[in-house]
């Protein structure tokens, strides 16, 4: 197409004349700048290849949180009848309770110091390690199951009867908050989702503490009004325990070939990343995402995946 066109009527005949565009555009596959190499070496290059090797950032809405109610006492009447009933809530409640939880963080710890001058500019010592309380959120169904659960555990802390304290280890219970990994779920990736049940989900951890000695010690209120239409109810709780600690080494995490499949697409327990199908490793995110899909539907719908649920899978490595 011309970039300027006139014309004129010249008796019967029609005379236009008019300027060419650029041909330099015609055979732009040919210019040398489309052939220059990217400096690896700068800032953004960088910063895009840690990315891609990375493979994705880990996101705070991929999480679950699990807990088990405390063992209680049979051997006391007063705090039979209330053992019993959480036990029974225990067995019925326990996935709703992980599942409904929409809002909760992982605990912090502070280095606690005490300041020490001896000569010239002070030194702060450390003294110990202090665990901040953890709060999180639940949704509530419509029959409040959620409150009547927390009311019911600190009803083994203060007897509702006599309002006397039991004993520590009666009310005390772990609790366990898990960071999950941000994989596929539509490609053999998130297969677990399809199982049901917590367990499953905690296959896809890639980070999680335990609260040892943990009991919930507030209820928050739980405001009513008629202006919050179309809401859902949610309770907030506050836990204390007596410490937390990491129950997810970061090289056992390296090591496993699970997550080792789902990083860098190998499916052996080659702990280098070097197996059969190492050259996934070397491929974008992407690919690695769609080759590593295809090798864990394989594994469970060929012959020997079938028999063995994808657990043995040539070269039975």
């Amino acid at each position: 197409m011309a970039i300027f066109r006139k014309g004129i009527k010249i008796g019967g005949y029609d005379v236009r004349i008019g300027l060419p565009r650029d041909r330099s555009y015609d055979r732009i596959d040919k210019d040398p700048r489309l052939t220059t190499k990217s400096n690896p070496n700068t800032s953004v290059n960088r910063f895009r290849g840690y990315t891609q090797a990375a493979g994705g950032y880990a996101k705070p809405t991929r999480f679950i949180m699990t807990m088990q109610l405390p063992k209680g006492a049979n051997d006391r009447a007063d705090v039979a009848a209330d053992t019993k009933k959480i036990r029974d809530m225990d067995n019925s409640m326990s996935q709703q309770i992980a599942f409904h939880c929409s809002d909760i963080s992982l605990p912090g710890r502070t280095i606690e110091t005490v300041s020490q001058r001896i000569h010239g500019p002070e030194r702060n010592i450390a003294t110990g390690l202090n665990f901040a309380e953890v709060t999180a959120e639940f949704y509530c169904d419509k029959f409040m199951r959620e409150r009547h659960y927390f009311e019911t555990w600190q009803n083994l802390i203060v007897n509702k009867r006599n309002y006397e304290l039991n004993y520590y280890d009666e009310y005390t219970a772990p609790i366990e908050i898990h960071q999950l990994g941000d994989f596929d779920e539509q490609n053999g990736e998130g297969e677990f989702f399809t199982q049901g049940g917590v367990k499953s989900e905690l296959k896809n951890a890639v980070y999680a503490c335990k609260l040892i000695e943990a009991y919930p010690s507030t209820i928050a209120a739980q405001p009513l009004s008629y202006s919050a239409v179309n809401q859902i109810h949610k309770i907030s709780i506050t836990f204390q325990y007596r410490y937390w600690h990491n129950i997810i080494d970061i090289d056992e995490v390296e090591r496993d070939d699970t997550f080792m499949s789902q990083q860098t697409g190998v499916v052996t327990g080659d702990t280098k990343g070097m197996g059969p199908f190492g050259i996934f490793r070397h491929l974008p995110s992407e690919l690695r995402r769609a080759g590593n899909s295809l090798v864990n539907q394989a594994k469970n719908r060929l012959p020997v995946g079938k028999v063995f649920g994808g657990k043995v899978f040539p070269p039975y490595l």
